[in-house]
């Protein structure tokens, strides 16, 4: 269910252009290792499903302490799509260092991006972040897991 939530087919033709625009920048780029990009790849998707699976499940918890948890929860998913729809340089150091750590869609798709891109980071960060940075939307899955536990304890259920 927490999958398929919010699923619609306007998206699928988003997701097969972004794929068919992936599969040829990885077959025309003569100095590209293909293999290690489609890890990367592969990789980076697997921290970003399991960014936005946290960012749901902690939806499920703002739920359990507000009526309005989606409104809240929109700022970092809707806004997080948008802000991932940019070069990441031009935000101002806070929000950049929230989208990095608190938030880490940079870290499961700026940082990969650039390894695949083979160009060097303008905030200076080494290549090497992007074939590990992905491991943050794993993480924040896990830290998203735990609040789960916590949030447990102010489950009410409506009686009906």
């Amino acid at each position: 269910m927490l999958l398929g939530h919010e699923f619609t087919l306007r998206r699928v033709g988003r997701f097969a252009q972004g794929t068919a625009i992936l599969v040829y920048g990885l077959a025309s780029s003569a100095s590209l290792a293909v293999l290690p990009a489609i890890a990367l790849v592969l990789w980076s998707v697997i921290g970003l499903v399991s960014l936005f699976l946290g960012l749901r499940i902690l939806q499920a918890c703002v739920a359990f302490r507000t009526v309005e948890s989606i409104e809240i929860m929109n700022v970092f998913t809707y806004g997080g799509v948008t802000t991932a729809s940019y070069p990441f340089p031009i935000f101002v150091t806070w929000f950049r260092r929230l989208f990095t750590y608190a938030v880490p869609l940079a870290a499961v798709s700026y940082y990969p991006g650039l390894v695949l891109m083979q160009v060097a980071d303008p905030l200076g960060a080494p290549l090497w972040v992007g074939w590990i940075s992905p491991v943050a939307g794993l993480l924040f899955l896990l830290l998203a897991l735990g609040a789960w536990r916590y949030a447990l304890r102010w489950y009410q259920s409506t009686g009906s």
